[in-house]
């Protein structure tokens, strides 16, 4: 990862999320050596509202376009989202942690929009160099395997290296 680490971590329900950059060297705007700077990735709900966070933070390194994909199980207000609807949402990283692209965009539909009854939950996510696409996976409760309450299942998606869909859901 051209001398860099990335750890993601939950912060508090505030804050949300946030990345830990440690450089071991670098110029511009980056850190000086042994440096630590924090950067919230994460924007669920409104800014100073507590009821909605961001959990569960995963990233995959892109060794093709040298940037990140952050992924993590959000509480948002977006669209028709309820509070309390947990889904999986993305945010694409350049090379130096700096967010670009779709700003937290939406990876997974558990259930109907604004139903509190499904989630989607503890992402993983991977990237394929020889086909430049990531696979996110994820534990969810879904109404798309009949109807009843708390069935978890694993289920996934790919993701094209621009943070695309590349097909439904795979179960």
């Amino acid at each position: 990862m051209n001398g860099r680490r990335i750890v993601a971590r939950k912060f508090g329900s505030l804050l949300a999320m946030g990345l830990a950059f440690s450089f071991l060297g670098g110029a511009g705007t980056r850190p000086a050596e042994g440096q630590t700077t924090m950067q919230r990735i994460s924007d669920m709900g409104d800014s100073m509202s507590t009821d909605y966070e961001a959990t569960t933070p995963e990233i995959a390194y892109n060794s093709n376009r040298d940037e990140y994909l952050v992924v993590w199980s959000g509480d948002d207000n977006v669209g028709s989202l309820a509070d309390g609807e947990y889904e999986i949402f993305g945010q694409r990283l350049d090379g130096s942690g700096v967010p670009f692209g779709n700003n937290d965009f939406r990876i997974s539909e558990a259930g109907p929009d604004g139903s509190t009854f499904y989630r989607a939950e503890a992402p993983a996510v991977a990237f394929n160099p020889d086909r430049d696409e990531y696979l996110v996976v994820w534990v969810g409760d879904d109404d798309d395997l009949g109807p009843g309450n708390d069935n978890y299942e694993v289920f996934g998606q790919f993701l094209d290296a621009d943070g695309g869909l590349i097909m439904g859901a795979l179960v």
